[in-house]
C-alpha cells in the first residue's frame, strides 16, 4: 500500500483542507476588519478637517452672507494631502482647493467614508452638509487612498504567506498525528497476520484505556472465539457423521464379503444378507438426506416465503402418520389462526419430524395430541405425547446433532439429526422451539412461528 492510498494521507489531506478553509475565513475577517479600521481612521481625519472649515465659515460670516468673498487659502488649510470642495445645495461649486480634482458633493453615510477614482488615483472622501449663509451646502473633503491601499496590500501578502505556512505545518502535523493514532491499528494488523488456522486459540492482548482500539481488540477476540467454536462444531460434525456412516457401511461390507465367500449357495444366508443390506442402505440413504438438510439449513435461507396454512399441513401430516402409529390415539385440535409466511415443504418436514418422534417413543395404548392456537403475534403448534419421556439432564442437549438421550431412544434407529433439523427449520422461519419432558411423564414440544403481517390496504 502506497502512502497516497493510506488512511494517514486521507486524514492529513482532510485536516489540511479544513485548516485551509479556516485560515481563509480568518484572513477574510482580518482583512475586512483592518480595512474598516483604516476607513474609520480616514473618516476621523477628514471629519477633523470638516470641523475646521466649518469654523472658518462661521468666522467669515459678517451678516452680509457672502462666502464667495473668501479665497481658497482663507477657507482651506494649505495641506497638499487634502482636497476640499464647497458646494451649494443645488450642486454649484463655490470653492475648491487649488489644483484639486472635482469631488462628489452628495453626502456620504454618517460615520463612514466613500471611495472614488480621479485622474490622480483613488481618493477617500466624506461629504457633509454645512451652513452656508443664507442657506446650506455641502463640504467635501478627500485624501489619497494609496497609503491605505499599500498597507492593505502588504497585509494581504503577509496573511497569504502565513496561511500557506500554517496549512503546510498543519498538514505535516496531521500526518504525524495520524501515524501516531493509527500505529496501534498497524500493530493489530501485524498481530492478526500472524494468526493462522493452527492458532485460532490465540487472542490479541487487550490493554490500555477503554477506547475505540480497545473495543476493536475485544471485537476481534470475540470473532476469533466464534470462528474457533464454528470450526470445533464443524470438526465434531464431521467426526460424528463419519462415525454414523461407518457403522452401516461396515455392516454392508461384512454381509457382502459373506456373500462373496460362500453365502450365494445358501438361500437362507442369502435372503438374510440381502435383507440386512437393504435395511442398512435405507438407513444410510436417510442419514445422507438428513446430513444434506442440516447443511442446507446452515448455509441457505428458507425457500419461497409464501402464505402457509398450518392447520392444512397438520391434517396432511397426521393423515400420513396414522398408518405408522397402530395402537396409538392421535387427536387434533385446530383453532382459527392467521397464516404464516414460510416454505411449505420445510414446515411440513418440521411437523412430520416432531410427530414421528412422538410416535417412536410412545408405547402402544398411548396418546398423541396435536393442537394449533394463536398466541399474540405468534402461532403456537403443540405436540404432546404420553411416551417414555426424556431425562431432565438430557434436555439441554436434545437439539445437538447426533445426540441420543439413551439406549431406549437409540433402539429406534434414528439418525440423531431430527431435532437438530427441526430447530434449524424453526430458526430460518424466525420462530422458537421448546421441549418440556420428564422420565415416564411424556413429552411436550412447542413451536412458535410469527404470524403473517398484512400490508395496510390488503
Amino acid at each position: 500500500m502506497t502512502f497516497f492510498h493510506s488512511i494517514t494521507w486521507r486524514l492529513a489531506r482532510w485536516f489540511g483542507a479544513c485548516l485551509l478553509v479556516a485560515m481563509l475565513l480568518a484572513e477574510i475577517v482580518v482583512y475586512v476588519s483592518v480595512e474598516h479600521a483604516l476607513r474609520q481612521t480616514a473618516w476621523r481625519e477628514l471629519q477633523a478637517e470638516v470641523t475646521a472649515v466649518v469654523a472658518r465659515l462661521r468666522e467669515a460670516d459678517d451678516g452680509r452672507h457672502e462666502p464667495r468673498g473668501l479665497t481658497d487659502a482663507d477657507l482651506f488649510p494649505p495641506d497638499a494631502g487634502m482636497f476640499f470642495q464647497l458646494t451649494t445645495a443645488a450642486g454649484t461649486t463655490l470653492n475648491r482647493s487649488t489644483g484639486g480634482p472635482p469631488l462628489p458633493w452628495r453626502p456620504t453615510k454618517a460615520g463612514d467614508t466613500a471611495l472614488f477614482a480621479s485622474r490622480g488615483g483613488r481618493l477617500v472622501y466624506v461629504s457633509m452638509p454645512v451652513p452656508i449663509p443664507p442657506n446650506s451646502g455641502y463640504l467635501s473633503v478627500a485624501t489619497a487612498w494609496a497609503p491605505f491601499a499599500d498597507y492593505l496590500r502588504t497585509l494581504r501578502v503577509v496573511l497569504e504567506v502565513v496561511g500557506l505556512l500554517a496549512v503546510a505545518c498543519g498538514a505535516a502535523g496531521g500526518v504525524l498525528i495520524s501515524r501516531s493514532a493509527l500505529r496501534p491499528v498497524e500493530e493489530i494488523s501485524r498481530e492478526v497476520r500472524r494468526l493462522g488456522p493452527e492458532s485460532l486459540g490465540a487472542r490479541l492482548p487487550v490493554q490500555g484505556p477503554a477506547d475505540e482500539l480497545h473495543r476493536l481488540r475485544e471485537t476481534f477476540n470475540d470473532l476469533l472465539v466464534r470462528i474457533e467454536a464454528a470450526r470445533r462444531r464443524q470438526t465434531e460434525f464431521i467426526a460424528d457423521a463419519s462415525h454414523e456412516l461407518r457403522t452401516p457401511v461396515a455392516i454392508i461390507e461384512g454381509y457382502v464379503t459373506l456373500l462373496l465367500r460362500w453365502g450365494w449357495n445358501e438361500p437362507t444366508v442369502l435372503a438374510e444378507s440381502l435383507d440386512v443390506i437393504a435395511r442398512e442402505s435405507r438407513w444410510l440413504a436417510r442419514l445422507v438426506a438428513d446430513l444434506l438438510t442440516v447443511t442446507r439449513l446452515d448455509s441457505e435461507p428458507a425457500g419461497a416465503q409464501l402464505p402457509v396454512d398450518l392447520a392444512a399441513i397438520g391434517r396432511e401430516v397426521v393423515a400420513d402418520a396414522r398408518p405408522l402409529a397402530p395402537g396409538l390415539e392421535i387427536t387434533e385440535a385446530y383453532q382459527p389462526v392467521p397464516e404464516v409466511l414460510g416454505d411449505r415443504g420445510r414446515l411440513r418436514q418440521l411437523l412430520f419430524i416432531l410427530l414421528d418422534n412422538a410416535i417412536k417413543y410412545t408405547p402402544a395404548g398411548g396418546t398423541i395430541a396435536l393442537t394449533l392456537a394463536p398466541a399474540g403475534n405468534w402461532v403456537q403448534l403443540t405436540i404432546h405425547d404420553t411416551g417414555v419421556g426424556i431425562d431432565p439432564a438430557a434436555l439441554p442437549h436434545v437439539f445437538e446433532r447426533f445426540y441420543r438421550a439413551d439406549q431406549a431412544r437409540a433402539r429406534t434407529g434414528g439418525s440423531g439429526l431430527g431435532l437438530a433439523i427441526a430447530r434449524g427449520i424453526t430458526g430460518v422461519h424466525g420462530g422458537m422451539i421448546d421441549i418440556r419432558s420428564a422420565r415416564g411423564e411424556g413429552t411436550t414440544v412447542e413451536v412458535r412461528l410469527p404470524v403473517r403481517r398484512r400490508d395496510p390496504g390488503t
